[in-house]
């Protein structure tokens, strides 16, 4: 038995839809969050990646991968810059850029972050699928495959990465593990923004190998 991560090799396609919806017409831009704040939270699976004149300006994610991670970097008062997911020593599958008073000033990429699969037995598959809650609520999260499974799923709060929360479940498609294809459908709530959408993503796998 192995485990596989695969990035370049999964076919992910995700749909935010066009039309957004503002909460009680309430928006809300500055999310400000300091370094002590993250610390204060989740000092144990964090730890310092840099430091400027003595002063910490990033942290990542105590992970087993080096290179799978949050990276939240810091302004020097304090305050958050960016929080990255890097899924390699030099690239990320998503972005978050803060100015320097808390205002969210751009995104990049989805919040369902990763895909993670391994074959359990001759015919099982487990997915493990990651979800950024950094300023996000999800609702209705709904799974379907093209054999026929289709489930709501419920977000659990991850053992390992800071600020995201997962679901696993099984599959029967290890002998056919080329042609799975899995849809996530759920509602994505930006508590930041104050906005929500649809989100939707397709994950496809023929590339990919057990």
């Amino acid at each position: 038995m192995k485990s596989i991560i695969i990035y370049v090799n999964i076919i992910l396609i995700t749909i935010f839809s066009s039309c957004s919806t503002t909460l009680n017409d309430k928006k809300n831009t500055n999310c400000g969050i300091s370094i002590t704040q993250f610390l204060e939270n989740d000092s144990t699976r964090l730890q310092v990646s840099e430091r400027a004149n003595g002063v910490i300006i990033q942290l990542v994610d105590k992970s087993n991968d080096s290179e799978t991670l949050g990276s939240y970097h810091f302004y020097p008062n304090g305050n958050l810059k960016s929080y990255k997911f890097l899924t390699s020593a030099t690239k990320y599958s998503y972005n978050e850029e803060y100015d320097s008073t808390g205002n969210i000033t751009s995104i990049e990429g989805s919040p369902l972050l990763l895909h993670l699969f391994r074959k359990i037995d001759s015919s099982i598959v487990r997915f493990t699928f990651f979800f950024s809650t950094l300023n996000k609520e999800y609702k209705n999260i709904i799974i379907k495959t093209n054999i026929g499974v289709e489930f709501n799923a419920e977000l659990l709060s991850n053992v390992v990465f800071t600020n995201i929360k997962s679901v696993t479940f099984n599959l029967p498609v290890a002998k056919n593990f080329k042609d799975v294809v899995i849809y996530t459908n759920c509602e994505l709530i930006n508590t930041c923004l104050n906005k929500q959408w649809a989100l939707k993503d397709t994950a496809t796998f023929k590339d990919a190998s057990l």
